[in-house]
């Protein structure tokens, strides 16, 4: 079983370049045609940073790399205003795309078609650890808890897969020989059920198997399990904590959260 992290990561060994195999890549069909951005990013910035909670210089940051914009579509006569988060290769093209609606009453979730689920949304660092997470809110809003404990967000790198894999962590590690630590953050699904009702955590059944296929690549492999269901709604609970505390935001529930987020 992988250890939970619950203080800053020792320094990592050497690591075999070699990846799990059940980590194999697939390239998409055909060609990515990003949809059109829309004439501002105004209903986007504001999902992000009021209704969750991101930091918005972590939002405007993705911005300016053309990870995240405002995407807008017709169809029936209907026009459609979504997030999207873009994924690119190592010659920055686009290769994936997801839209969300940019509201909580709208459940609206794609991928754009010929979109490779291997290129994953991703948060270029500088250090040699990687956190893993299932979705680009998530893995943003991760680095705005580490903010809010006074740690500079843009030191480690961050990998959204867009679904419960690890594809896209494969990926990004071969063109990151430096990364030598990896943290499994995946959903905390305690109300999860396999297809016979039984409870099943889905998250973290797949943090572990994923922590124990790297940990024989060689790499050093950590999980921390977001304290809610995931980490968005750690964030919100934190912001929501922080408004009622006398205390101020910088130190309301630090007891309870500051081992979880080094």
């Amino acid at each position: 079983m992988a250890p939970t992290l619950k203080s800053p990561l020792p320094a990592g060994a050497g690591v075999d370049t070699s990846l799990p195999e059940a980590a194999g890549l697939l390239e998409a069909a055909g060609e990515l045609v990003l949809p059109p951005k829309d004439k501002d990013f105004n209903r986007t910035i504001a999902y992000l940073t009021r209704t969750r909670g991101i930091d918005s210089e972590i939002v405007y940051a993705m911005i300016n790399q053309n990870k995240i914009y405002q995407a807008v579509t017709q169809k029936n006569g209907y026009t459609f205003r979504n997030c999207a988060f873009v994924g690119y290769d190592g010659e920055g093209n686009p290769r994936y795309c997801a839209l969300r609606a940019p509201g909580s009453e709208r459940k609206f979730r794609q991928d754009v078609e010929n979109s490779d689920k291997t290129y994953g949304f991703c948060m270029e660092g500088r250090s040699d650890r990687v956190y893993e997470f299932e979705a680009p809110i998530d893995a943003m809003s991760h680095a705005t808890l580490c903010k809010l404990y006074g740690i500079d967000w843009r030191e480690d790198h961050r990998v959204a897969e867009g679904c419960l894999s690890d594809k896209a962590l494969s990926r990004y590690l071969k063109s990151h020989p430096e990364i030598r630590e990896i943290v499994f953050c995946y959903d905390n699904d305690m109300e999860g059920k396999d297809a016979n009702g039984q409870p099943r955590n889905h998250g973290q059944v797949q943090a572990e198997q994923s922590a124990e296929a790297f940990a024989k690549a060689g790499y050093k492999v950590f999980i921390q399990t977001p304290q809610t269901k995931d980490f968005n709604e750690d964030l919100l609970t934190f912001r929501e904590m922080s408004a009622r505390s006398r205390d101020g935001p910088e130190r309301a529930g630090a007891e309870e959260r500051e081992a979880a987020y080094p």
